[in-house]
């Protein structure tokens, strides 16, 4: 026959062991957990840019690409070369881009090229056109000379406002 006192002595072994494997479990649990959701941002994160580039492929006046100007103009600044291109005007050939002015050294974020309502600017534009077949825009799309696009859907881009409502009115 078995005393209590002995009882009491194997169910303390044992849940003390209990709490060594849970504590052990929770660090490993909690350490999942974080990675799990870096896991799901970034792949939402790429489900977006995918989802923007899908857009991209059938451009509408008002359009924002995002590009690496160097690849497109050689010639260009090479320090200076990411830039945004806004779409004038759209016919079965030919697409009539407005080519930004003011670039970055690297690939910035869009909320960064629209940043305090820059395209608003007198000189965010230049004054010349860029004029380009949907065939080169595909081009530019697959071999990453566009990294971002954006699509207004009315006179904002991330609360920032990047034409005027005479512009939106023109598109419809």
């Amino acid at each position: 026959m078995t005393n209590t006192f002995d009882v009491n002595i194997t169910f303390e072994r044992t849940s003390h062991w209990f709490r060594v494997l849970w504590q052990s479990l929770k660090i490993w649990s909690d350490l999942f957990f974080v990675l799990m959701i870096f896991a799901v941002y970034f792949v939402y994160q790429n489900y977006q840019l995918q989802t923007r580039m899908q857009l991209a492929i059938a451009p509408q006046v008002n359009d924002f690409y995002f590009v690496d100007y160097h690849q497109i103009e050689p010639s260009s600044d090479a320090k200076f070369r990411y830039l945004p291109l806004k779409i004038l005007a759209v016919s079965d050939n030919e697409i009539h881009f407005k080519v930004g002015n003011i670039g970055h050294e690297k690939a910035v974020p869009i909320s960064t090229q629209v940043k305090f309502d820059a395209p608003m600017r007198r000189n965010y534009y230049r004054a010349e056109e860029l004029l380009v077949s949907r065939d080169v825009l595909a081009n530019w799309l697959e071999s990453g000379v566009v990294y971002d696009f954006a699509r207004p859907q009315n006179i904002y881009i991330n609360g920032w406002i990047v034409m005027k409502l005479s512009d939106l009115q023109q598109a419809d």
